[in-house]
């Protein structure tokens, strides 16, 4: 009993292990999330402002999670230092997520990391598409 103990331990050591490498080994073009606040507001600020010349390209960003229920979409934002300015993203999930379970809590700080893609619909403009959320 003891031996599958530690056998079923020393397992999930492991796993945990090679999860949390996980996060280190994407490869990004840009990792907002290691800027400070107000600097990856910016950046937020100038992407959004010029999305041709980031589509396609792999983005990291840290903010506080929202859920639009109108749109049926999960939503990073990401705010300045003094969190009087902010903006945001739409994001879809690489894999298929139900909200809220599946989600970080409403104003949560969590790490996303997807792709810039033009979005079909007209009122969204771009969003970050086959997401995957790193950290809660």
């Amino acid at each position: 009993m003891k031996k599958a103990v530690l056998c079923f331990l020393l397992i999930a050591v492991m796993i945990a292990a090679m999860l949390s490498g996980f996060a280190e080994t994407v490869e990004v073009d840009l990792d907002l999330s290691t800027m400070t606040t107000s600097i990856a507001y910016a950046q937020m600020v100038a992407i959004l402002r010029d999305p041709a010349a980031y589509v396609g390209k792999t983005l990291r960003i840290a903010g506080s999670f929202n859920y639009s229920e109108l749109r049926q979409r999960a939503v990073i934002i990401v705010a300045d230092k003094s969190a009087c300015c902010e903006t945001s993203l739409d994001f879809i999930t690489a894999q298929e997520l139900a909200y809220p379970d599946d989600y970080p809590g409403l104003y949560k700080r969590f790490t996303v990391v997807g792709t810039l893609t033009a979005s079909e619909e007209a009122e969204i403009g771009y969003l970050l598409a086959d997401a995957v959320i790193e950290a809660i």
